[in-house]
């Protein structure tokens, strides 16, 4: 009986580590809107309680740019404590701030496995969690035909790729933060997720049991003035043509300007979002590119404003631009259409794609015209929309070809069964002319049997031949 009781103390001691009521919580208001100035602080107040069967120690928040509060050394189990948040931000956030606290555990080497689903389609089962050291994480991919990898998100390092309905298994031996994410086609596909590797004994923090605050912190900045100084507003721009030029903004007033935002239909910026300070100025570049897309659109003068935004009074500069007349068709587009950003990016995994799969009609007719064509113009579309329309289209390929390789399967088998009756029917056919063959009264029943098999297998053959185009014709609706 004495040793029952040493066992379930003891089995009291390990699991107090790995099981769980709610760690460190916020049981006051624990979701914040806070409007402040960039040059004063503001506090708010908080009510932590520990939720857990331990104390915690060492309570603090996360480091980061935007709150502070003083370090509580002790929380015991049950405990509720107030404490006072220092919101010291100097620029907009928005987002989740942890605080947390650490514990004494005596957990031992668990060795346990923790099994994730990775679907290209619906993304992963499950994200942030927390192992202790000695456990095993298994990456399932169990998406029937797409090839993902395993990113590093701090080193951006490839960890592993996995072919469909295969599995990776890490077995981590050390305490550590593992943060990664998945990528197909160099595209990330899931979120940043984070398994935090604890440590089997001695003082730890998990992350799970952290008390979470929510904050969003707009800044309001002093105002202050800026100057623009523009060489010119009047230009004649030939479809397809970019004119680039050149302004000059200068902060003529005594207090920082932050976030200065230029934006302009058909304009773009060498930089932007930028500060200056105090009597600071920068020479910014700026292209102009017209969207025209059809002949109504030429031979005309457009009036297009630049904006130019921040903790100053908004400054709006208009141009004119005039787009001389020019017949457009489709094979203008074709020829000149630009994607130039696009091919700066992912060239190499398109390019790379039709090498290996270079009798596709996409890399046929897209990628000859756009890599090899290389006119450059202004992309109708966004790179990113382009790029995952092409994996669209090489997913859809994938199908199709998975779809045709069954029923080619399905044909081979077809004709595997019709050979193998032929070969009945042509083995019946000898067996009964030898026997025939031993009788000269046999000789015309031979004939009449041959010809009744010849009348069958014609019937037989073009019962098949038009069974098999129905099937064709119906397969064929769905490409």
């Amino acid at each position: 009986m004495r040793s029952d009781k040493f066992v379930l103390l003891f089995m009291i001691v390990i699991m107090t580590g790995i099981v769980s009521a709610n760690g460190l919580t916020i049981i006051s208001e624990s979701s914040f809107t806070i409007n402040k100035t960039s040059v004063a602080s503001q506090i708010i107040t908080l009510t932590l309680k520990n939720e857990e069967p331990f104390s915690y120690f060492n309570i603090s928040i996360v480091d980061n740019n935007y709150i502070e509060m003083t370090e509580i050394s002790e929380l015991k189990s049950g405990e509720i404590i107030n404490t006072s948040i220092n919101v010291i931000a100097e620029q907009d956030f928005s987002g989740d701030i942890r605080i947390q606290g650490y514990y004494i555990s005596n957990l031992g080497i668990l060795n346990e496995t923790h099994d994730i689903e990775v679907d290209y389609s619906t993304g992963l089962n499950k994200c942030d969690f927390s192992i202790v050291k000695g456990d095993s994480v298994i990456w399932r991919n169990v998406h029937p035909y797409a090839i993902v990898k395993l990113i590093n998100a701090d080193t951006l390092a490839e960890v592993f790729q996995l072919s469909p309905n295969t599995t990776y298994t890490e077995k981590f031996q050390t305490p550590i933060t593992f943060r990664y994410f998945f990528t197909r086609y160099g595209f990330q596909f899931t979120d940043v997720c984070t398994i935090s590797v604890l440590d089997d004994s001695g003082i730890i923090n998990n992350p799970s049991y952290d008390a979470i605050l929510n904050l969003k912190i707009n800044i309001i900045y002093l105002p202050t003035t800026l100057s623009l100084i523009i060489l010119e507003r009047n230009y004649t721009i030939e479809v397809g043509d970019t004119t680039e030029d050149i302004m000059k903004i200068t902060n003529t007033g005594d207090k920082i300007a932050k976030n200065i935002h230029l934006s302009g239909e058909w304009f773009t910026f060498s930089i932007n979002n930028f500060d200056l300070g105090s009597g600071e100025s920068k020479n910014i570049g700026y292209k102009i590119l017209p969207d025209i897309s059809n002949s109504s659109q030429t031979n005309k003068t457009y009036t297009k404003k630049m904006m130019v935004t921040g903790n100053f009074e908004t400054i709006e500069e208009r141009f004119t631009v005039s787009v001389p007349y020019l017949k457009l068709d489709s094979s203008f587009f074709t020829d000149t259409t630009s994607l130039s950003q696009l091919i700066e990016q992912y060239v190499e995994i398109i390019l790379a794609y039709c090498n290996d799969n270079p009798d596709k009609e996409v890399c046929d007719d897209l990628i000859s015209t756009i890599v090899i064509g290389g006119s450059q113009a202004n992309a109708s579309s966004s790179n990113l929309e382009f790029v995952k329309a092409f994996i669209d289209y090489i997913d859809l390929e994938e199908e199709r070809d998975a779809l045709m390789k069954q029923s080619q399967d399905s044909v081979l088998v077809s004709n595997r069964e019709n050979t193998n009756i032929s070969s009945a029917i042509s083995s019946k056919i000898d067996e009964l002319e030898k026997k025939i063959s031993k009788s000269q009264t046999g000789t015309i029943f031979f004939a009449m049997f041959v010809i009744f098999f010849l009348v069958f297998g014609l019937f037989y053959y073009f019962t098949t031949f038009y069974k098999k185009k129905n099937m064709k014709q119906e397969f064929d609706t769905y490409y």
